[in-house]
């Protein structure tokens, strides 16, 4: 606007007449108006510059916007040519570029190496041990996400070269790949409690039997709950933490035993009234070690019986119901000194007594459901005769009961404050 009104300052007065005759009588008024006139004509100038100075900064950025818009789209099509021609590349190139100056490169590599899949894993292993640090944490997390896309079951590929590298190589390789290894172990680990607990096996704490003893332990159980699904139990192998571990029922097979004993940390293991065969025993035969072994109401073999006596047992043996003879049972006790065994025929009274300086056989606790609670036996009684034989200890209690099978009758006499009772019990099984 100030400008403009130069501008207009500028031609207000007319120029002079071009006869000399003037428009102004006075010649001291005519120098005025040509002073006025250059005055605007500067001013006019001066705004015009000042208007173009101020429009210069928005015109350069601008430009330099204009710049880098250019050299983005420069950068992503070069990354876009270089993704679409990487699969006429060889996966030795894809290596190389892990290390390019370039993050674009680099992550286009990664990316095409991940395509690659297992192909790329020998190349990859490869790597570690020749590229910088960048590139050895960038190969070891291709083989990472390579390794979390592997079936449950296999130990090779991705996952099997990240194990070989953490026990194999050294400093910050190591480092990096045992870190790599740890995680995935943990990402696996949630999303197989999640699987088996969907799947219906039970994980969490509960009475787990072994022997004559019963209680309360952090255990995994396979039962009528379990849906059937054996892909699922491929996932045992990524539970840690848990030692104690039960198979019940139509759950028990070759199969399911056989993902059990991959469980890295279980060490007591109880297969309840189901059928097994000698793949099962023999899948046994595969963990390091077994605390102890609780087999109730499942068929042996003596060619089972013979392969049970070869597991690398380190407590107790204990097999109810399954058929397994006494002579049988006492060459096990030779060729297993030191190991503690115990072979009943499978019937369950369902008491407890007393033992730690007894004189007496005298009940403690009797489980409710059980034979003894529906003969109505008590806490506090006093067994003193089972079928005409003589009962001191528990001890006595158990090598009367433990001769018969599930089902038989026996008749008891108990002395119930100092009064003698007597009641028949049908002995049940134990299935708990």
């Amino acid at each position: 606007m100030l400008a403009l009104g130069c501008l207009l300052l500028m031609t207000t007065f007319p120029s002079p007449d071009p006869t000399g005759q003037t428009c102004f009588a006075d010649k001291s008024i005519r120098r005025i108006v040509e002073t006025i006139r250059l005055a605007g004509l500067g001013c006019w100038i001066i705004c015009c510059l000042a208007l173009l100075g101020a429009a210069s900064p928005a015109n350069a950025q601008d430009t330099v916007q204009d710049q880098d818009n250019t050299q983005d789209s420069a950068q992503n099509t070069a990354a876009a040519r270089t993704t679409t021609a990487g699969s006429q590349r060889p996966l030795e190139y894809w290596i190389g570029q892990l290390q390019h100056d370039e993050y674009l490169r680099r992550e286009a590599a990664s990316k095409r190496l991940m395509e690659a899949g297992d192909d790329a894993v020998p190349i990859l292993a490869d790597a570690i041990g020749k590229g910088d640090l960048e590139t050895t944490t960038r190969v070891v997390r291709v083989l990472s996400d390579l390794a979390l896309k592997q079936p449950a079951s296999d130990d090779g590929g991705a996952w099997g070269a990240l194990l070989k590298l953490g026990s194999k190589s050294t400093g910050s390789r190591q480092a990096i790949s045992r870190t790599a290894i740890k995680e995935i172990r943990d990402a696996r680990e949630v999303q197989a409690l999640e699987l088996l607990s969907d799947a219906g096996v039970f994980i969490g704490y509960d009475d787990f039997a072994v022997g004559q003893l019963t209680s309360q332990k952090f255990c995994l159980r396979i039962d009528d709950r379990f849906n059937g699904e054996m892909k699922t139990l491929q996932w045992l192998r990524w539970v840690r933490g848990i030692r104690y571990v039960s198979v019940h029922g139509d759950a028990v097979s070759d199969e399911a035993v056989a993902r059990m004993v991959e469980m890295p940390q279980a060490h007591t293991i109880a297969l309840v009234d189901g059928s097994l065969g000698p793949k099962g025993i023999a899948a046994l035969s595969k963990m390091s070690r077994i605390n102890s072994l609780e087999i109730r109401y499942v068929k042996l073999t003596s060619e089972m019986a013979d392969s049970i006596a070869k597991l690398p047992l380190r407590q107790s043996l204990s097999l109810l119901g399954t058929d397994v003879s006494e002579r049988r049972a006492e060459r096990m006790k030779l060729e297993l000194p030191g190991l503690s065994i115990l072979n009943r025929k499978g019937g369950f009274l369902g008491v407890t007594c007393d033992t730690y300086g007894a004189t007496r056989c005298q009940i403690t606790t009797v489980r409710p459901g059980t034979a003894a609670y529906k003969a109505g036996l008590r806490p506090n009684d006093v067994v003193t005769e089972i079928d005409g034989e003589e009962i001191g200890l528990f001890a006595d209690l158990q090598r009367v009961v433990g001769k018969h099978s599930a089902g038989d009758q026996l008749h008891f006499v108990i002395e119930r404050y100092g009064n003698p009772v007597e009641t028949d019990v049908i002995l049940g099984q134990q299935l708990e």
